[in-house]
Formats: structure tokens, sequence, C-alpha cells
């Protein structure tokens, strides 16, 4: 059944029609070429809509029959904006697994270098001991342990500051590595310090290193 009348909320500029088969479901025009719905819920086909209003429902979000929400009805504008958030979530949780994989490489790498300087202090003393046939003696453990330390703090000293790092990495260490290998080449099996012709090159190496460590340490420290 249809009755041409005049609608007050419709666009129309000639006469409605409530013929729900052809006219749109907004302004009810039966001149509009019309479609068929967007909606999840009705059923195809059950109502039809004109390209105008189309438009119009983009701003409902809601289907005008059932009024469920449907995102056929949701502006391209928003769909943008909800596909851009999920982008920035996406980024920020990729820059979040990122930065954790660096810090999870940061700190293997840190615990890598300790066990790798711990053991190579610690097998420079008992290396030099074996070869000066030393190593039955007991200080000889206790200057290997202390040596290892030492050589830990290179990497600890470093992680704690640049300029604390430099410091002990190119002066406190060098000059204190050398003097525990020096006392273990005067150790003998009994732990008696003995000076002899073997130990006039490592004394030669220690001075050495304590002259260049403290020459450079002069000139980078004071203003000559």
């Amino acid at each position: 059944m249809e009755s041409d009348v005049t609608s007050p909320t419709s666009t129309c500029a000639s006469d409605v029609s409530f013929s729900t088969s052809d006219s749109c479901i907004i302004c009810f025009c039966s001149d509009e070429e019309t479609e068929s719905h967007e909606c999840d819920i009705c059923r195809q086909g059950a109502w039809k809509v004109c390209t105008g209003c189309k438009k119009k429902l983009k701003r409902l979000k809601k289907c005008p029959v059932c009024a469920s929400e449907n995102i056929n009805y949701i502006s391209e504008s928003e769909t943008d904006e909800t596909f851009g958030e999920e982008e920035e979530r996406r980024d920020g949780v990729a820059i979040v697994r990122r930065n954790r994989s660096i810090r999870t490489k940061k700190l293997c790498s840190v615990i890598i270098s300790c066990i790798a300087f711990s053991f190579l202090g610690v097998f420079s003393v008992l290396s030099l001991s074996d070869f000066y046939g030393n190593n039955r003696c007991f200080i000889i453990y206790m200057l290997s342990i202390m040596n290892g330390g030492l050589s830990l703090l290179v990497v600890l000293t470093n992680l704690s500051g640049r300029d604390i790092g430099e410091c002990y990495t190119r002066y406190i260490w060098p000059i204190i590595s050398s003097l525990i290998l020096f006392l273990t080449t005067l150790l003998n099996g009994y732990c008696r310090i003995i000076f002899t012709n073997e130990n006039v090159l490592p004394l030669i190496i220690l001075v050495f290193i304590i002259v260049i460590c403290v020459l450079h340490m002069i000139i980078k420290y004071c203003d000559l």
C-alpha cells in the first residue's frame, strides 16, 4: 500500500512514498536511487537507503532499524583514528619489546664480561705460579682470587661511570695487577719470598708499567 504525503523531515523535492520495498527508510524518497542496507543484524534486503542518507548513517554508528552497533556505520575518519590508535599501541608494544631485548643483551654481555675478566685474573696468577714452580704455596691462591676480583672491577667500574671506569682501567688496575703478578714470581714452593736473577725481568716489567701509567695520568689530569 502506497500513500504519497509530505514528510516533515524529508529532504525530497518530490512527494515521499512509504513503500518499504523501494523507498529510502530514512527520507522515504521513492525517486532517489536506493540500495540495500549494510547492517549485519537485519535481514538482507529488508530495507533500503538512498546515497545521501547512507552518508548520514555514518554519524549514527548504529542501525536505524534494529539500533545495533555496526562497524559499517562508523565513519571513515573514526575508523582511521581507531586504526591509528591501534598502530600506536602496536608501535608502543614493539618499542617495549625492543628495549627489553636491548636490556637483555646488555645484561648478558655484562655477565659474560664479568666471568671472562674474573677468570683472566685468576688464570694469569695460577699460570705464572706454575711456570715458576711455586703453585704449592697457598698464598698463590689468595693472590689469584685478589687478581680475579681486581679484574672484575674493570667491568663494574665502567658500568658505574665513564670517568671512574677509565681511571681504574688505565691506571689503578694495571699497577696493582702487575704488582700481584710480580709477587707471584717471588714466592717459592714454601711460601717464602726469594729474589733471584729470574725475577729481574718481572721487576723491569713492573717498573715500566708503573712509570707509563703515572706519566699518562700526569699528562691527562695535570696542566703542563
